[in-house]
């Protein structure tokens, strides 16, 4: 018999897993995954809602933590260091779909959700400080307004992919090049970096 720590792990490792491309998943495809009933999934979280919290923090932190480990490998060359950011920024999103959908689309739990993004990246914490400086230091810029400016604009470079990866499950072929393209992801990365420089 499992014990409810090795429980609970495993629900928070099969959410994690199934929302990072499923924003609408399902308390029922949860416990599937787990091999346990509903009533499991509720006992060790309270609600879906709950647990879908916990997961996208999780997420939310994994994508702090690749940032600051991105903030110990930056070199002198600023351009190339802006332009690994923005990779890191635009690969998360990329990989994680569900969570972004979710995160901003997701109705029931919207002020839930923008709470989370809020906390995280848009808040006075040391997060938020450290790459606000970072920036600073990348981009040569004294004036605070417009390096905050320039902030918004790093992180808002995830949302152009989200509505993309969302038109394609329509049936409408988009004039616009996937974001599972190599060639124009790097085209994306260059021309943003030409605006936040």
């Amino acid at each position: 018999m499992r014990k409810n720590v090795e429980i609970k792990g495993l629900i928070i490792k099969e959410t994690k897993e199934r929302i990072r491309k499923n924003p609408k998943l399902t308390i029922k495809e949860i416990a599937d995954a787990c091999f346990v009933n509903i009533a499991a999934v509720n006992y060790h979280f309270g609600s879906k809602d709950n647990l879908i919290a916990i997961v996208v923090k999780e997420i939310i932190d994994e994508l702090k933590e690749e940032i600051y480990r991105t903030f110990a490998n930056l070199t002198d060359d600023s351009e190339k260091n802006l332009e690994t950011l923005i990779n890191v920024i635009l690969h998360f999103s990329i990989n994680n779909s569900g969570v972004i959908q979710y995160l901003f689309l997701h109705n029931e739990s919207l002020d839930r959700a923008a709470h989370l993004l809020l906390d995280a990246f848009f808040t006075d914490n040391s997060f938020t400080k450290k790459i606000v400086e970072e920036i600073q230091k990348v981009c040569q810029c004294e004036e605070e307004v417009v390096t905050k400016a320039k902030y918004m604009l790093l992180f808002s470079c995830f949302t152009i992919p989200l509505f993309l990866q969302a038109s394609e499950k329509f049936e409408t072929k988009p004039y616009f090049p996937s974001f599972q393209d190599p060639a124009f992801v790097q085209a994306y990365v260059k021309e943003v970096l030409k605006i936040i420089r």
